[in-house]
């Protein structure tokens, strides 16, 4: 497994996907007016992720085709009450949770996150929500939305086939999304 942090060093072989993600952090040699920028920088802004949480760490496994994002929160951060959303410390965490996230140059990207619940005064302990993704789904929004749009052009196999998913799952996102009747 590749990792792009600075103090791990870039590999010399890294195929077509690597080059794509080499050109996307650009770092491409000779490129004008680019500067390198840092992997956990770059998915915090292409996940759209802003405090009071952060990138803390990014691996890519360029031969398995993935990529994978861990999200936390900034210590000391505080949550609103899921209920009365008066700001609340950090009480305990979920166990990790992972979401597929869309494709990152041709690699399958997971976001991963202990979500934090917090300990409210009036409404004692509650969970935080995810802001990437529907609660209990297994992908972030992003990628729910390409599956919809996916739906409306092609059948429930083409989806699959198309976006690697799994059945289930891709038929939940897509029909949880339509009335009923």
């Amino acid at each position: 497994m590749w990792c792009f942090r600075p103090e791990c060093g870039t590999p010399q072989h890294l195929g077509v996907a690597g080059r794509y993600w080499r050109a996307l952090r650009g770092i491409i040699p000779g490129r004008k007016g680019g500067h390198a920028v840092d992997d956990t920088e770059l998915f915090a802004k292409l996940l759209r992720i802003a405090p009071p949480w952060r990138v803390t760490r990014v691996s890519v496994d360029v031969a398995a085709e993935r990529v994978e994002v861990w999200v936390e929160e900034i210590p000391g951060a505080k949550f609103p009450c899921a209920v009365c959303r008066a700001p609340a410390p950090v009480y305990d965490h979920t166990p990790a949770q992972a979401w597929r996230h869309l494709d990152t140059c041709e690699c399958q990207t997971y976001v991963h996150a202990r979500l934090p619940r917090t300990a409210c005064r009036v409404d004692g302990v509650k969970q935080v929500r995810a802001p990437w993704a529907e609660a209990r789904s297994e992908y972030t929004r992003p990628f729910e939305t390409r599956i919809i749009d996916t739906c409306q052009e092609c059948d429930v196999t083409g989806v699959r086939r198309l976006l690697r998913t799994g059945w289930a799952a891709t038929w939940a996102s897509w029909s949880g999304r339509w009335p009923a009747g």
